[in-house]
C-alpha cells in the first residue's frame, strides 16, 4: 500500500475522513447537548458556561505542538501514534457520557465532555501536523477545504443528525453509534504508513520517556477547570460568578504554556526565534480576534431555536443535518478556491463583511425569525460565509507557520481561534439572558466588521522569506 507521503488521493481522503470523526462528537455538543441542556430548564448563562468549557480544550493546541515535535522520527511514525491514541480515547470519553446524567451533575458532564474534546484537539493538532508535513502548497487550498468540508459533515452527523437519532433510539445508543464511527475511521492512520522507512528511523527512543513529563500540566489543567466549574454551580446565584468561565480559558492556557519547557527546551527556543518578527504576531491577533463576533452566537442560537420558536427536533435536524452541513461544504470549497485565486487575507476579508451582514440581517428582522424559510435562508447565507472564513483561514495559518517546527507553530494560531470560542461562549450567554438576543447579533456585527483591519498586518511572503533563510 502507498504511504501518505506517496499518494495525494490518499492524503485527500485521510485527511477529510479524519476531520470528520473530529466534527462527529463536537456537533453534538454545539447541538445534541445544548438542545438537551435547554430542554431540562438551563438558561443562556448555564449552557454558555458548560459549552465555553468544552471549547477550552481546543486552545491547548499551544500545548500539544510542542509535544508533537518533540517526538523523534520512530518507525511507526512521528504523528500516526498521537492520532490513533486519541480516537481511542475519543471514543471512549463518549461511551463515558451513557453512564452520567446531566440533571444530578452538570459539572461531571461537562469534565467528560472537557476530556473528550481533550482528546479531540489533539488527533486535530497531529492531522494539521501530518497535513503541514506531506501537502504540497499547489494542493493546501484543496485539502483544506475537503478537510473543513469532513468537518462540517461530521458535525452535522453529531449535531441535527444526532439530536433526531436520540429522539427516537436515546442518548445510550446515540453515544455507541458516535465511539463505533471514530474507531472505524481510526483504521485509516492505524494502517497506513506517513511515509516510506527510512534507515534513521528506530522502534522506540529513550527520549519518549521525557514527554511524560507533559502530563503534569494536562492533569493541573483538568483539576483546576472541573474545581472552577464545581464553584460555579454552587455559587450560580451569586453575580460574580459569570466571570469564572470568561476566566477559565486564559487560565488554562497559561498553564498548559508552562508544558513546553518540560517537554522540549531547544523546541521552546525555535518558537521563540519564530516570534522574533511582526508577521507572526499579527497572525495571533488575527486568530484571537477575527472569529470573535460569530464566536458569539453559536449556543444562544440553538437555544434560541429550541426554546424561543419552539423548533421540534426534525426541524433542528433538518437545519443542523441537511442545511447547514450542505451550505458549509459548499462555503468551504468557495473559501478554498477564493484563497488560491485572490489570496488568504482577501478571501478571508470578503467572507467577514458577509458575516457581519448576515449577523446585522437577523438582528433587524425579529418579525421573521419564527418564519421557517426565512430560517432556512438565513442558514444557509450564515454557514456559507463562515466556512469560506474558515477554509481560507487555515491556508493563511499555514502559510505563516515556521517548517521547522510546523506542528507547534501551525497549533499557536489555530489554538488562538478557539481560546476565542471559549470565552466569547459564556459571555454570549451572559449577554443573552442580560440584554436580549438582538443586542447580541449587533454587537457580533460590529465586531465581525472592526476586526478585519488586523488582515493587513500579515505578511505571509515576509514569512516565508525569514522561515527560508
Amino acid at each position: 500500500m502507498p504511504t501518505l507521503s506517496e499518494s495525494r488521493a490518499l492524503r485527500l481522503v485521510t485527511f477529510a475522513a479524519l476531520y470528520f470523526a473530529q466534527g462527529l462528537p463536537w456537533g453534538f455538543v454545539s447541538v445534541g447537548y445544548v438542545v438537551l441542556l435547554a430542554d431540562l430548564g438551563y438558561d443562556n448563562t448555564a449552557i454558555g458556561a458548560a459549552v465555553g468549557l468544552s471549547y477550552l480544550p481546543w486552545s491547548f493546541k499551544v500545548a500539544w505542538g510542542p509535544l508533537l515535535d518533540a517526538v523523534p522520527p520512530l518507525r511507526i511514525g512521528r504523528r500516526r501514534p498521537f492520532i490513533v491514541g486519541a480516537q481511542l480515547a475519543l471514543g471512549g470519553t463518549l461511551l463515558a457520557l451513557m453512564f452520567i446524567d446531566p440533571r444530578a451533575s452538570l459539572p461531571t458532564v461537562t469534565l467528560v465532555l472537557f476530556l473528550n474534546n481533550t482528546f479531540a484537539s489533539l488527533q486535530d493538532v497531529a492531522v494539521d501536523a501530518l497535513a503541514v508535513d506531506t501537502l504540497t502548497d499547489d494542493e493546501r487550498g484543496r485539502a483544506n477545504s475537503l478537510m473543513w468540508a469532513g468537518k462540517s459533515l461530521g458535525v452535522v452527523a453529531g449535531g441535527g443528525g444526532g439530536t433526531l437519532f436520540a429522539k427516537h433510539l436515546g442518548y445510550p445508543a446515540l453515544f455507541v453509534t458516535m465511539a463505533c464511527v471514530v474507531w472505524a475511521i481510526m483504521l485509516l492512520p492505524l494502517l497506513i504508513r506517513e511515509r516510506p522507512p527510512h534507515p534513521d528511523d528506530r522502534p522506540v527512543d529513550p527520549r519518549l520517556v521525557r514527554l511524560l513529563w507533559f502530563l503534569l500540566p494536562v492533569a493541573a489543567v483538568g483539576g483546576i477547570m472541573y474545581g472552577l466549574s464545581e464553584v460555579q454551580d454552587h455559587y450560580a446565584k451569586e453575580p460574580w460568578i459569570v466571570a469564572i468561565p470568561i476566566v477559565q480559558p486564559f487560565a488554562a492556557v497559561l498553564v498548559a504554556i508552562a508544558a513546553w519547557p518540560l517537554v522540549d527546551r531547544a523546541g521552546f527556543a525555535a518558537l521563540r526565534k519564530s516570534f522574533s518578527f511582526a508577521t507572526p504576531w499579527w497572525g495571533v491577533v488575527v486568530g484571537v480576534l477575527t472569529p470573535c463576533g460569530y464566536a458569539l452566537i453559536p449556543t444562544v442560537m440553538t437555544r434560541l431555536i429550541r426554546v424561543d420558536l419552539g423548533l421540534s427536533e426534525e426541524k433542528i435536524a433538518t437545519l443542523s443535518g441537511v442545511v447547514d452541513p450542505a451550505s458549509g461544504v459548499v462555503g468551504a470549497l468557495i473559501g478554498g478556491v477564493l484563497a488560491d485565486k485572490v489570496g488568504k487575507r482577501s478571501a478571508m476579508a470578503l467572507a467577514m463583511v458577509g458575516i457581519a451582514v448576515c449577523l446585522f440581517t437577523w438582528a433587524v428582522t425579529r418579525q421573521l425569525w419564527a418564519d421557517w424559510w426565512f430560517l432556512i435562508g438565513y442558514s444557509i447565507a450564515f454557514n456559507l460565509c463562515i466556512y469560506a472564513y474558515n477554509a481560507s483561514s487555515l491556508g493563511l495559518y499555514m502559510s505563516l507557520s515556521n517548517p521547522q517546527i510546523s506542528a507547534t507553530h501551525f497549533a499557536i494560531f489555530m489554538a488562538t481561534t478557539n481560546l476565542t470560542y471559549a470565552w466569547a461562549t459564556p459571555l454570549a450567554g451572559v449577554i443573552a439572558d442580560r440584554w436580549g438576543a438582538i443586542p447580541l447579533f449587533v454587537t457580533a456585527g460590529i465586531l465581525q466588521l472592526a476586526t478585519i483591519v488586523t488582515l493587513l498586518g500579515v505578511d505571509p511572503r515576509r514569512a516565508a522569506e525569514v522561515y527560508g533563510r
